[in-house]
């Protein structure tokens, strides 16, 4: 069986997406199906082992294909030019695949970003079986955020959503949270929307403190430290957290670490620096 995972992040990228989709990609490999990934040119937050590797347009990488193709800008840029590559990106990745001759006979397409569900939605017309994987529940979540105001824009993506939800066969959430908002938006999904908890290879991932001298390195070692880590977006509202280090710097013990990159980071770090927050 051949199983297409659509991705506009896939190792050696570092996001969370990234490894969400790796793994996925691992272990239908490993259950012998043949897998495609398709994704975008790897350019943003790269692990330093692979900044200055030359990579080619399809690599089959632990007997995955990769796929990679070259976009628009679509990280780290103001939302609107961001919503004009993501548009495209799913014209561009259907050119790839007719070009390739690539045929799955299912396909798990990971939103956001959700123009991408138009892969899903072209390959369901010819009968391949669709699982949209929602990460972020969009447009509802820039229309709470205020990003998304205009009337015109709101149908526009509702229309976008109403298509990707139809037309794939199963619709995935990662909450009970999610499932709830989603049903009382679309009752209609109620035999097609499952709960599938996002995972983690715990294996992969051991590490063996004992060799870590990562407090050494940063002088934290007697330091409780809160961390944050992932996307620095206008989502996450760090915003409240430099909010709390600014009432908490009293207390010397306590460190805020914010791990990660996004639109907001140099915000942030501006703001740390005019607070003269030296507990960030």
């Amino acid at each position: 069986m051949n199983i297409l995972l659509v991705t506009d992040s896939y190792p050696p990228e570092i996001r969370s997406a990234s490894h969400l989709m790796l793994e996925l990609a691992e272990e239908l490999n490993n259950r012998n199906y043949q897998v495609t990934v398709i994704t975008t040119w790897p350019e943003y937050n790269l692990d330093q082992d692979f900044a200055q590797r030359r990579f080619s347009e399809m690599e089959v990488e632990n007997g995955i294909t990769v796929l990679r193709v070259k976009t628009l800008p679509h990280h780290n840029i103001n939302y609107l030019l961001r919503g004009v590559a993501q548009l495209f990106m799913p014209v561009q990745f259907l050119w790839k695949l007719r070009q390739h001759r690539i045929q799955p006979d299912a396909l798990v397409v990971y939103s956001p970003p959700l123009p991408l569900a138009l892969v899903g939605c072209w390959f369901g017309r010819k009968k391949s079986r669709f699982v949209l994987n929602l990460q972020d529940l969009f447009p509802q979540n820039a229309i709470d955020l205020g990003v998304l105001s205009n009337p015109l824009q709101i149908r526009f993506f509702r229309a976008l959503e109403g298509v990707a939800y139809s037309s794939a066969d199963v619709v995935t959430v990662h909450s009970d949270g999610n499932q709830k908002t989603v049903l009382q938006q679309h009752p209609y999904l109620e035999n097609k929307l499952r709960i599938l908890y996002n995972w983690v290879d715990v294996e992969h991932h051991q590490t063996d403190i004992a060799h870590t001298d990562f407090r050494s390195k940063w002088k934290i070692k007697q330091k409780h430290v809160a961390v944050f880590a992932g996307v620095i977006g206008p989502s996450q509202y760090l915003e409240l957290l430099l909010h709390i280090a600014t009432q908490m710097q009293d207390e010397t013990e306590l460190l805020f670490l914010l791990v990660g990159d996004g639109m907001e980071k140099e915000k942030l770090q501006k703001l740390v620096r005019e607070k003269s927050l030296n507990n960030v």
